[in-house]
């Protein structure tokens, strides 16, 4: 371990073997972003190379469905299989909330279809819209959503 993770780990003062090991795969995680190019093989450089070109330059020809998922999952440094998993993590159900507002506002889909693109019930849609509701009363969470929305419809 290297002293900047020491001081990581004794900066959030870990009381508990659960949050060190949280600790510990922030640290890794930001790790994996921060590889020099030269570690990364080829075949892994083609997938973020895959993963910008769709995010970069969203196609008009890939369903909007899928220009939502891969938009959020590029804006919230995620894979779209982790966005559709059963995670209940802040970080990927926030993500979740984005691209639930983003469904309700760009396709004419009902709750249960929205569902079913996010792998979840229809009343959990429905959470989810009230509860984007309320963030985005903040001003920061509205200019957030309407960047990701303008990159998907350009």
């Amino acid at each position: 371990m290297t002293p900047s993770q020491a001081k990581f780990i004794a900066a959030k003062r870990a009381r508990d073997a659960r949050f060190a090991e949280a600790a510990l795969r922030q640290i890794r995680r930001e790790q994996e972003r921060t590889k020099p190019l030269a570690v990364i093989s080829v075949s892994e450089e083609r997938r973020r190379y895959r993963e910008y070109a769709t995010a970069s330059r969203i196609s008009a020809y890939v369903p909007m469905s899928k220009r939502i998922l891969n938009a959020i999952a590029m804006e919230f440094c995620i894979s779209v299989p982790e966005l559709l998993a059963d995670n209940r993590r802040p970080h990927f159900t926030n993500a979740r909330y984005f691209a639930v507002a983003l469904f309700l506002e760009l396709t004419p889909m009902s709750l249960p279809a929205i569902g079913k693109h996010l792998n979840r019930d229809h009343t959990t849609i429905l959470h989810a819209r009230e509860t984007v509701r309320e963030l985005l009363q903040s001003e920061a969470l509205r200019n957030r959503l309407d960047e990701i929305k303008s990159g998907i419809t350009a």
